[in-house]
């Protein structure tokens, strides 16, 4: 989970500043029912329509690789990612990230 949730955030960003000439980005993080979430919005110029190229279908292959789930949205004044990674839990039904247990 951490090196598909680095790439995901890295892709959001290199997109937001590339293509969407963005100032300003907006990450967050949360758990939500043993599920990391993770949304990225800028305030840049979006698109009229996404066009999966390499870093798209790049964030998408990574996250369905572990079961995750991802969605890309166009607003008048940005551009959003949003992704959904399942977290694995240790035999004491803690959290551990996926790639630490």
């Amino acid at each position: 989970v951490d090196l598909v949730l680095f790439r995901i955030i890295q892709e959001g960003l290199t997109n937001a500043f590339r293509h969407g000439q963005a100032d300003t980005v907006r990450i967050a993080l949360w758990i939500e029912e043993n599920q990391l979430v993770v949304s990225i919005l800028d305030n840049g110029r979006g698109t009229s329509q996404i066009v999966e190229g390499i870093g798209i279908s790049g964030m998408r292959e990574r996250v369905e690789k572990i079961y995750g789930k991802i969605s890309f949205k166009n607003y008048p004044d940005g551009f959003s990612v949003r992704a959904v990674l399942p977290l694995k839990e240790d035999n004491n039904g803690q959290d551990t990230g996926g790639s630490r247990g």
